[in-house]
């Protein structure tokens, strides 16, 4: 065989090798972010009760170091969905959310945002909470210098 077409063999080997590698080093960062988004929503889950309210979310979001969305003068902001699905007249409900961005402290340098909503009922009375995994980037985010 000539040195050409060997060369080209441990080549493309070394290619198919590193591009197997990076796949599975990708693969365990996304498991391993997907198991602290769930251990982080079961957490959430067992710190509150029907009791709670809306600052008592905003305020273990912020003991957490959770991201919160807050309008131009710093105020924390809360959401309302307006339609249940399947339901023709639903009430409102109040939703507080968090961002996290998991995955920093990985030689994988790949992070993802993960987001909490916190669901409570039209008389203010808590009711779920919903990971979304896969969440933008909050708006108006900006990432901490140094």
């Amino acid at each position: 065989m000539k040195r050409s077409v060997q060369f080209q063999l441990l080549f493309g080997l070394i290619v198919a090798v590193a591009v197997i590698g990076a796949a599975l080093a990708l693969n365990r960062n996304n498991a391993r972010i997907d198991r602290q988004a769930t251990a982080l929503r079961d957490e959430a889950k067992e710190s509150f009760s029907a009791d709670s309210t809306a600052d008592d979310v905003r305020r273990w979001l912020q003991e957490q170091q959770w991201h919160i969305l807050t309008d131009p003068n710093g105020q924390w902001m809360t959401g309302y969905y307006e339609k249940d699905a399947g339901l023709l007249a639903s009430p409102e409900y109040l939703v507080v959310r968090g961002y996290k961005e998991l995955g920093l402290d990985d030689w994988v340098p790949i992070s993802r945002w993960i987001s909490l909503t916190f669901r409570f009922n039209p008389d203010r009375t808590f009711q779920s909470v919903f990971l979304d995994r896969h969440a933008p980037q909050p708006p108006g985010y900006r990432r901490p210098k140094g």
